[in-house]
């Protein structure tokens, strides 16, 4: 049942992650701009306004790019794309590096602390992190705020969705999750509409610095109506969902011998008499074994190709686009698909994985064999999303605008189910006194692979070809995602047969 006061939350929490997301990705829409006035990244010969587009493309060098027409004038000018390792650098590692750890740091402190609290502060640092990158005038800057920008903004995931789970009963989670991801497409949508539009504007002559500066601001007044919320789970018990049954985590179950999903359920008197330490040795134990089973494995194999393939279109559309179409506007195409495609996909998969997870079973029989059913329905979704929008990408990359768009529309559609439901899915296998601290270490990992995996865009398109890399590194890895996440299901199917066997 939902409340006003977990809506208010809820809301708040979607924009906290929207203006996260959006500086986040401003830099994919801002690049060339930033790196012609920082100075980073390759260069290349580009077309000045009586040159033509072809003939300067052929020149590779600087020496052919600033030979003079017939007329004696300039067509030709030699400058920075916004492309190379400097770029891959500064939106892949130098982000995901300080992401990861601070995902873990704050997944593990927020099982202690108060969250909305916690979350506050974090907002506040990435805010200012945001509106700063607009003063920043050399490259060292851009990295180290964008480092400080990633450390703020690794607090959402963990603590917004472990809120959730307090705040909304099983069958409305998904939904919630999706409204919560909202943040994610409607950020990342803006963050291309103002990167390209308002540096286009240059407004108060500042270019794509105004950018920047302005994004920063609504976050300090969210970060500020955060820190002074409750902790629903520390406040009032009462407004925080409690399950209508007593029910553990099915990675708790002690009652069933599985070599998928084991970890020792803690007897009432450890429960009611818990010392500090056998408390935090026995949840390090537990955290050990939750994390290496081979249900996790598969999780974590499924969600890091995922992350990949997002984080490797996210960083190169814009620059994709300039590259093979330049004379395209294609800012409102992008803003679009991705506020209209990415939001219905998070908000209607999440209602469908809802529905058919807990279909035709009441709010009181919502069990431990329920929960391992609606899991297993979950990923199966998942899965097969993942594996249908496959083919929409490779749409995007060889088709010309405005069909790569439609492409691209129907990708996000299909494709951007997959947040929401996966951490719906670890949220409801995790043990409770747990489950923020494995989605602190699971992002960590996560990130860590996925998000460094783009970096090997610009080795390989070298070697074979920008588009052709991205067909790799972005369908290609839509396609392994899929079936990870399918592979996922075995488990559960395992755990489901051995709890039937015990009954």
């Amino acid at each position: 049942m939902m409340t006003q006061n977990s809506i208010y939350i809820l809301v708040l929490l979607t924009l906290s992650y929207l203006v996260g997301e959006m500086g986040h990705f401003l830099l994919g829409a801002t690049s060339r701009d930033i790196a012609r006035e920082v100075g980073y990244g390759d260069k290349a010969c580009f077309a000045m306004e009586n040159g033509t587009i072809l003939s300067c493309r052929q020149r590779k060098d600087e020496t052919s790019c600033q030979i003079k027409g017939e007329d004696g004038g300039e067509d030709c000018k030699w400058d920075y794309t916004g492309l190379g390792m400097d770029y891959q650098v500064l939106a892949g590692p130098a982000f995901i590096a300080v992401f990861t750890v601070s995902g873990v740091i704050f997944g593990i402190t927020a099982d202690y602390m108060n969250r909305l609290r916690l979350l506050g502060c974090a907002v506040l640092v990435y805010s200012l992190a945001i509106s700063s990158m607009g003063f920043a005038t050399q490259y060292w800057q851009l990295v180290l705020l964008r480092m400080l920008l990633a450390a703020g903004e690794s607090a959402c995931s963990p603590i917004c969705v472990s809120l959730i789970s307090d705040l909304f009963s099983e069958k409305s989670r998904g939904v919630a999750t999706g409204v919560l991801h909202l943040g994610v497409y409607v950020g990342f949508g803006l963050s291309q509409a103002a990167g390209i539009y308002l540096t286009r504007a240059d407004l108060f002559g500042w270019g794509w610095r105004s950018v920047y500066i302005l994004t920063g601001l609504p976050g300090i007044v969210i970060s500020f109506l955060l820190v002074f919320l409750p902790d629903p789970r520390m406040a009032d018990p009462s407004r925080t969902v409690q399950p209508t049954v007593r029910k553990t985590s099915f990675m708790e179950m002690a009652k069933v011998e599985t070599k998928y999903l084991q970890i020792p359920l803690k007897s009432e008197d450890d429960n009611n008499n818990p010392s500090p330490r056998e408390t935090f040795t026995e949840n390090m134990k537990s955290l050990r074994t939750c994390l290496f089973s081979p249900f996790m494995l598969m999780m974590f194999l499924g969600a890091s190709c995922r992350h990949s393939a997002g984080f490797t279109w996210a960083y190169n559309c814009r620059l994709f686009f300039l590259s093979y179409y330049p004379d395209n506007d294609v800012g409102a195409y992008f803003t679009f698909s991705a506020i209209v495609g990415g939001a219905s996909a998070v908000i209607v998969g999440g209602a469908i994985a809802d529905r058919l997870a807990y279909k035709g079973a009441p709010d009181s029989d919502i069990d431990n064999e329920a929960q391992l059913r609606g899991s297993r329905i979950r990923l199966y979704v998942l899965g097969i999303s993942m594996l249908l929008s496959s083919p929409f990408a490779v749409g995007v990359l060889a088709l010309q605008p405005p069909l790569a768009f439609i492409s691209l529309f129907c990708y996000y559609l299909l494709a951007e189910t997959w947040f929401g439901i996966l951490f719906v899915t670890l949220v409801e296998v995790a043990p409770n006194h747990l489950k923020t601290s494995i989605l602190g270490i699971f992002l960590f990992l996560m990130n860590n692979i996925g998000g460094n995996i783009p970096v090997a865009l610009d080795p390989l398109s070298k070697t074979i070809g920008y588009r052709e890399s991205l067909y790799i590194l972005y369908p290609g890895m839509m396609v392994l995602s899929g079936a990870f996440f399918i592979m996922a299901v075995l488990p559960l199917k395992q755990q489901m047969a051995l709890k039937s066997k015990s009954n």
